[in-house]
């Protein structure tokens, strides 16, 4: 029999999940208790897991009609060491986005859930009255393994700043203009905030939505610094790729993480990162290789300039803060 379909789905969640068999339950149970007074639907978007949450999900989507799912596949033999975890975890969300029937929709990891029952009702209304946002941000929690919480604000910035915005924290308008100004292969917490950032307003509300997990498995947390900062390289690439604009600005932000992975050049060559240096080579726009093997006059201006933008940036949010 099949399932039935709702007719006037107003917000779409988008579960990523990837071998969250342990908390995936808890995150699904986390949405289904929500108060919400519009037509939902639940797409979970599983990267190829083999610990058993395949047939969690299945159970799951069995048992509640607006749940859907599906399975990337992962090619014979591919492992953790092999993929590029973000650009993975990209491709779940654009393909949920492709499946999503929803006005709005909320991305949430499948070993977080929400812990803000209300949240939903409020923002739908705000976003219905307020067309010209594009998307609303709340705060978050940093849930560690030993359980104590810690919680960090996003100020009122933007994403070249180097805040961290976490995109659980967003309810986003699931708007055309939006998916064409997504980045081609980064759609995560931070490509996906650059693409709302650069599209439209957003709106800040002052309030804590979700528990995030310190998971080992995760992306920043099983990755090392080198790892981190090829990601944010690749992140770098993908901006100037589909856009000049803003490029002082992606020098503010990236400047230091140029220089960084250049202090490091003596142990990058190790194999665990080739699949990023072999991703960056493969792309146009290069800027890593020609940093790389630039002078070092062009490195220490390139950083010169970094620091002048970046400092411009830190004066500019003063000013706006007391305004």
């Amino acid at each position: 029999m099949e399932k039935d379909l709702y007719n006037n789905i107003k917000l779409t969640f988008i579960v990523v999940s990837y071998n969250e068999a342990k908390y995936i339950n808890e995150a699904i149970n986390s949405i289904l208790n929500l108060k919400i007074n519009y037509d939902y639907e639940i797409i979970i978007g599983d990267d190829g897991s083999n610990d058993g949450s395949i047939d969690i999900i299945k159970d799951l989507s069995n048992k509640h009609n607006n749940i859907k799912y599906f399975v990337m596949d992962r090619e014979s033999g591919l492992t953790a060491k092999d993929v590029i975890g973000a650009i993975r975890c990209s491709n779940v969300i654009k393909n949920a986005l492709n499946m999503a029937s929803g006005e709005y929709f909320l991305v949430l990891s499948a070993d977080d859930y929400y812990v803000d029952n209300s949240f939903v009702n409020e923002d739908i209304d705000f976003m219905d009255n307020n067309k010209e946002y594009l998307s609303l941000i709340h705060d978050g929690y940093n849930l560690n393994k030993n359980k104590d919480n810690q919680y960090f604000d996003y100020p009122n910035s933007l994403f070249w700043s180097r805040e961290y915005l976490h995109i659980s924290n967003f309810l986003i308008r699931n708007d055309e203009h939006l998916k064409n100004n997504l980045l081609t292969f980064f759609c995560d917490d931070t490509g996906m905030c650059y693409s709302i950032l650069k599209t439209s307003k957003v709106k800040y509300k002052n309030n804590k939505i979700f528990e995030y997990r310190k998971n080992d498995i995760g992306i920043t947390n099983s990755s090392d610094a080198n790892e981190l900062m090829f990601n944010e390289i690749m992140l770098y690439q993908d901006i100037i790729n589909n856009s000049e604009k803003l490029h002082a600005a992606n020098i503010s932000r990236f400047g230091k993480i140029l220089y960084n992975i250049y202090k490091a050049k003596s142990v990058i060559n190790d194999v665990k990162y080739k699949k990023y240096i072999y991703h960056i080579n493969s792309n146009p726009n290069d800027i890593y290789t020609k940093y790389m093997n630039s002078s070092a006059l062009y490195r220490f201006l390139y950083l010169v300039k970094s620091y002048i933008v970046l400092t411009y940036f830190y004066i500019w949010r003063k000013i706006w803060k007391i305004i």
